[in-house]
Order: structure tokens, then sequence, then C-alpha cells
């Protein structure tokens, strides 16, 4: 198939040797939420997962999903590093109205 480009599941590109890229799901920042000791963390942890994230994985797995607690908010309050990841995917809305 032309149009197939890689997985998300890193597993999956392992293992038939396809190209990973994609994502993270929305439970790591929950998670890192859920986590933090502070309302500075609080505020922190979903750029905190981009940051692990970005460290152990780095390439074509730098899409940001921005949407966990709101794309408005993330962006607002994103350092100047984010916009060098590779990409956005927003998925908790439609595309026009997420912006």
């Amino acid at each position: 198939v032309e149009a197939f480009t890689g997985t998300s599941n890193v597993l999956l590109a392992m293992d038939n040797d396809v190209e990973a890229l994609g994502t993270n799901g929305h439970e790591l920042p929950m998670v890192f939420a859920a986590l933090a000791n502070s309302e500075k963390e609080l505020k922190q942890s979903p750029y905190k997962v981009l940051q692990d994230w970005q460290r152990y994985y780095g390439g074509n797995l730098l899409i940001v999903l921005p949407d966990a607690f709101g794309t408005a908010s993330f962006l607002r309050d994103a350092p100047d590093w984010v916009a060098e990841w590779m990409g956005f995917r927003p998925d908790s809305a439609p595309p026009i109205d997420g912006g």
C-alpha cells in the first residue's frame, strides 16, 4: 500500500521493520499530572512528558499531543523548544474546531 508510511506502535514498527512515527497517548500527561506535588509541577506536567519522550525516543516520534488538558492552554504556556518538534496531533476535536 503506497499510502502507508509507518506506525506509532513502536513494537509493531520494530517487529515489521517499518518506520516508527507518531506520538504518545493522553495517559502520559494525565499520569504526570496525577503525580505532581505542586501547582507548578501540575502546570509543567504536559511539557515534562515531552522532555522525557524526546530524551528516550526523538526522531520521527516527536509529534506533540497538545490536547490532554486543552490545546489552547497547552499552546499558551508551551516552552519555545516545543516548536522544534516535527508536528502536532490534536485529536480531541474536529480539525477545524481544534485549530
